[in-house]
């Protein structure tokens, strides 16, 4: 989600001339959200991504429940910040009966050794999309994201 106020896309009641302010800052930042649902229709928390090399606790004020933080260079996800999202959340988020099945975009950062055998030991099921497939097979891609992209 980039932070350029030109670029942003709001959600709210019509008629309403003030949604959002624009505050200070280069427009270049990033923040990237991962969200994961279940077959079940079960939603995961959110799991934000700040540019930043520090978290800061301003950030995480009135939080969604269960939503977890990290930090990238750029704000978006990489092999470390991904297995951060997949240790920390999605193994504590899912029903303990095994094996399950992780649909996940084929992008590189996403994949790493540490990845493979933290599933492995957990009995999960990796299941990688073709690259530059996401915006058509991925169901929250689809279903969720893209109209939202189009708005």
């Amino acid at each position: 989600m980039p932070l350029d106020p030109k670029r942003l896309r709001v959600i709210g009641q019509k008629n309403i001339s003030h949604l959002f302010r624009i505050i200070g800052g280069s427009g270049r930042d990033s923040i990237t959200v991962n969200g994961c649902a279940g077959a079940d229709r079960r939603m995961l928390p959110p799991y934000v991504v700040y540019s930043a090399k520090n978290l800061r606790d301003a950030w995480t004020i009135g939080r969604p429940q269960g939503c977890r933080y990290n930090c990238s260079d750029k704000g978006w996800m990489d092999s470390t910040v991904f297995v951060g999202w997949f240790e920390e959340l999605f193994l504590k988020s899912i029903p303990s009966e095994r094996p399950v099945i992780l649909f996940f975009d084929g992008h590189k950062s996403h994949t790493s050794v540490r990845l493979i055998q933290s599933a492995m030991k957990n009995r999960v099921i990796l299941l990688k999309l073709p690259p530059n497939s996401t915006h058509t097979l991925q169901p929250l891609d689809v279903g969720v994201y893209g109209p939202l992209k189009t708005q």
